[in-house]
This record gives structure tokens, C-alpha cells and sequence, in this order.
């Protein structure tokens, strides 16, 4: 569908600009990263959080609208291009993005650790997603719980 030689030169392009657009708040590499994990987690945990504990109205289907856009660049990306760009601005390969938040203490994180837990959260928020849709009153968001236990404790 995409060319890969493609994908890598609009990846490294984007990395680029955001580097550049975080990097105008402050001219220190580490604190313009530091605002790129806060406006990464919050940005993701606030539709995430609208789509699960939100009235179904406008702001339910932005939430889902922006929600999607991130599978897509996901895949687009081949992974979050925010965490990317924060490994760039951190400057070291160890660093997997808001979710290796939820997993610290693992001794063994790994990217694709990270990817797999991103994929089963992904999955059961469109899940609920189209439930809501049917029944306002359904909530899976203890899966999301349990699938954080599991990628944290296995």
C-alpha cells in the first residue's frame, strides 16, 4: 500500500518537524522531549479516557475520529511517531513512550513488548468503542487493566 523507502523518508521528515516544533518552547533537547511525553500521554489518555467514561455526543466522535487517526499513523509509522520523536530528542534507543511508563519495573522491556501491549489496548478500546455504540451503559475498561497486569507481571 506504501511504499517502505517512502514511509522512512515522511517519517524522518515528521520526527523533523516535531522535533522543531517542541524544540521552539525551549532550546534544551531533554525538556522539549519531557513536554513531548506530557502532551503524548495526555493527549492519548484524554480520548482514551472520553471514549470510555464520556456522554456518547460530538466529543465521543472526535475522541473515536482522533483515536483512529493514531492506529493509522501506528501502522503508517510502523509505531508512534511521537515516541520517535522522543527518542530523538532524548538521544538513546531505550525509551518506548508513555507505555513503558505503565510497564517500568520490567526488567525486560523491549519495543516489541511495548507494540503487543499497544495492540491489545488498541483493540479493546475500538471494541468498546462499538459497544458504546450499542448500549451506552457497556464499559470494558477493566480489560485495559488486566491487559497492563499481564504485560507487566508475564
Amino acid at each position: 500500500m506504501f511504499e517502505l523507502e517512502r514511509r522512512k523518508e515522511n517519517t524522518k521528515w515528521s520526527v523533523k518537524q516535531i522535533e522543531n516544533f517542541f524544540l521552539n518552547f525551549t532550546n534544551k533537547r531533554e525538556y522539549a522531549g519531557l513536554i513531548l511525553v506530557g502532551v503524548h500521554y495526555f493527549a492519548v489518555m484524554g480520548s482514551v479516557a472520553y471514549i470510555f467514561f464520556g456522554d456518547i455526543d460530538v466529543y465521543y466522535y472526535i475522541s473515536i475520529s482522533f483515536y483512529l487517526l493514531i492506529v493509522f499513523l501506528h501502522y503508517y509509522y510502523n509505531g508512534c511517531i511521537l515516541t520517535r520523536t522522543e527518542r530523538s530528542l532524548f538521544d538513546t534507543k531505550t525509551w518506548y513512550g508513555p507505555p513503558s511508563i505503565l510497564l517500568y519495573g520490567v526488567e525486560d522491556l523491549s519495543m516489541d513488548r511495548c507494540n503487543n501491549m499497544i495492540a491489545y489496548l488498541a483493540i479493546v478500546i475500538v471494541s468498546n468503542s462499538i459497544l458504546r455504540m450499542y448500549n451506552k451503559d457497556i464499559n470494558i475498561f477493566i480489560l485495559l487493566i488486566l491487559i497492563v497486569i499481564y504485560f507487566r507481571n508475564n
